[in-house]
């Protein structure tokens, strides 16, 4: 896993959303698969960490809107765990995923809605995607305030 941090690589900075009913999002068998999450931990006081899969031996950025919050690189087997280094802060977040891919920014068609309570005894964690049902990776209750544990194993 790789800590939350201020990597920057050495690609051109081209951006390409993946929006419904583009071309884009048809993608070849051949091509590499788009970042996405497939786990969240978020303590009630706002301590991360966040698991995924995506196209192996590609950098990716974890972002809350304009500001980058950790950077990996994805594993030969295709996952990528990242533990922030500071805590999130208190109330609404919208996290996404953006990979470097053939020279080109690619923004992961889903993203993560998180919200860490004010009185830091509670969190939630959603993944939303643009036409299809939102999923719940963390409720309120999954999480007492008393235990946060963080499984990083690749």
């Amino acid at each position: 896993f790789v800590r939350g941090g201020n990597l920057e690589p050495n690609v051109p900075s081209v951006s390409k959303e993946i929006t419904p009913g583009s071309s884009a999002q048809s993608r070849d068998d051949d091509e590499l698969p788009m970042p996405s999450f497939s786990g969240a931990r978020v303590g009630p006081t706002g301590q991360a960490v966040f698991k995924g899969e995506g196209a192996p031996n590609t950098p990716l950025g974890l972002w809350n809107r304009d500001q980058k919050l950790a950077e990996a690189v994805v594993s030969a087997s295709g996952n990528w765990n990242i533990v922030l280094d500071r805590p999130l802060g208190a109330g609404a977040a919208e996290l996404t995923l953006k990979s470097i891919q053939d020279g080109a920014e690619l923004l992961a068609p889903e993203s993560l809605l998180l919200f860490v309570d004010p009185t830091g005894t509670t969190s939630l964690a959603i993944i939303s995607r643009f036409g299809r049902s939102s999923r719940i990776l963390q409720r309120p209750d999954d999480l007492p305030a008393a235990q946060f544990a963080v499984d990083s194993s690749d």
